[in-house]
């Protein structure tokens, strides 16, 4: 049987699912800034801001997206620099290209744990 939901049960289940998008993605910023510089090469803050917007249709604000990619830099996974037009851009280090080898050969345990919160 469906259950069928009054227009304010829905704006809240749709809340709801939308701040706990917005959680995952926050708390999975560095996997997703990893794996985008890996595909495409050296990106910049905005770069990934925009394919976070487009991919996941959620705004996160600049300062959460830049205070990640510090973090990427201190562990030594990213290197930023700024590129001929001014922009500063980040590519991945050598421990930065271990770390997306890594992620990607854990694919399946890391589907593995998102499963199991959901037992």
């Amino acid at each position: 049987m469906i259950k069928q939901y009054t227009k304010q049960e829905s704006d809240i289940e749709n809340r709801f699912l939308k701040d706990l998008q917005i959680e995952i993605l926050k708390n999975h910023l560095k996997i997703i800034f990893l794996l985008s510089i890996k595909r495409n090469g050296a990106l910049s803050g905005y770069d990934l801001l925009q394919r976070i917007q487009n991919k996941y249709r959620v705004n996160l604000s600049p300062g959460t997206i830049y205070t990640q990619l510090y973090t990427l830099e201190r562990k030594n996974l990213l290197k930023g620099q700024v590129d001929s037009s001014g922009k500063r851009v980040y590519s991945l280090t050598s421990d930065g290209i271990k770390a997306t080898e890594i992620i990607l050969s854990s694919r399946n345990q890391i589907e593995k744990v998102f499963n199991s919160l959901l037992e």
